[in-house]
Formats: structure tokens, C-alpha cells, sequence
């Protein structure tokens, strides 16, 4: 949008003074920003105040042990749910404390097969899951909070069952981080 503008205030072939094309640029981003926001951008309403979560906290501490950016994939998906763009959107402002790469962050594109692949990834612990995952050289798996005991538990088990990696984070809090080899 901010080139677009620029353009615009170059297509005028009258010298114009630095402040004007600032203004001409401002204006036609305030437009912008009145068109999309916050009618037609999603929101799934108030949350409270941002903090880096354990599991951002931890992929930081994993990856400068690993001494390179890891690829995760956070549970659950909230792509695949009907209110998600802030859960999603805190993912992603939660990888600047890691700049990792998150599989299933939101970006708003949809390449093909992308959600084909987020949809079986949500099965997980089914072994096509893991297979995809490990395909797509996902290094870390992250277990947020919000899956029930019983589906977290039932994920480890059978990523242990089935020799997959490591469980590098195990918290009473729910948060779990698992690394596949």
C-alpha cells in the first residue's frame, strides 16, 4: 500500500515539496486502513495483555542450543477453527521473541495443498501425522495449553510409542514441546 501511494504521488509531474507527498501518502493509507479495518479484517475479540508464552520462551531456548531456526508446528490449529485470527496472530507475534518458523501460522494465503496438510496435521496422533510432519522437516512440535489432558497425553504417548524424538518441554501448566529426529 505505502508503494502503491508513493506511485500515486509520483504520477503528478509537478515538483511537489517532500510534505505534500508525505500527506498524499498518509491519506491514501488512512483510506486503505478505513477500507479493511475493522470491518472486514477477522476478529475474534478482546484478549489480555501479550507476554511471550513458556512455549515461545522455550522454542528461543531450543534453537540457540540447536544454533539455527527451527520449523514448529503449534496445537492447536486455529486455522482450522472458525474464530481464530488473534490465537493465530499471538503465534505469530510470539515468534519474534524466536523468528522460528511456524507451520501453521497465518498469513492469509492458502498454497495448494497447504490445507490439505493442516488438516492432517490436526490428527494428530494418527501416524500419518507424524509422517507428514517429519516429511516437511518440522523440528518441534508445541502443545499449547488448550487440547484437553487426555489428547496431549495421548499425543506423547504415542510420539514415544512410535520413537519419534524427545520431549524437551513437559510442564504442569500443559505446555509441551516435543522434537522430532
Amino acid at each position: 500500500m505505502l508503494l502503491s501511494s508513493l506511485g500515486l504521488a509520483q504520477l503528478d509531474h509537478r515538483e511537489w515539496k517532500p510534505r505534500v507527498a508525505s500527506m498524499i501518502t498518509a491519506l491514501a493509507c488512512a483510506i486503505f486502513l478505513f477500507e479493511v479495518y475493522p470491518i472486514k479484517l477477522p476478529y475474534d475479540g478482546p484478549h489480555p495483555g501479550f507476554e511471550y508464552s513458556v512455549i515461545d520462551q522455550g522454542i528461543d531456548s531450543i534453537q540457540k542450543q540447536m544454533g539455527r531456526r527451527v520449523a514448529a508446528i503449534h496445537y492447536p490449529i486455529h486455522t482450522l477453527t472458525e474464530a481464530y485470527p488473534t490465537l493465530e496472530a499471538t503465534y505469530m507475534l510470539g515468534s519474534t521473541l524466536h523468528h522460528a518458523f511456524i507451520v501453521n501460522g497465518f498469513s492469509g494465503a492458502e498454497p495448494d495443498g497447504w490445507m490439505e496438510d493442516l488438516r492432517t496435521y490436526d490428527e494428530i496422533p494418527d501416524a500419518r501425522a507424524f509422517a507428514l510432519l517429519r516429511k516437511r522437516h518440522v523440528d518441534l512440535i508445541c502443545l499449547h495449553r488448550e487440547p484437553s489432558i487426555e489428547r496431549r497425553n495421548l499425543i506423547v504417548e504415542r510420539f514415544k510409542e512410535l520413537g519419534l524424538g524427545d520431549v524437551l518441554l513437559s510442564d504442569d501448566a500443559g505446555n509441551v514441546i516435543l522434537r522430532l529426529l
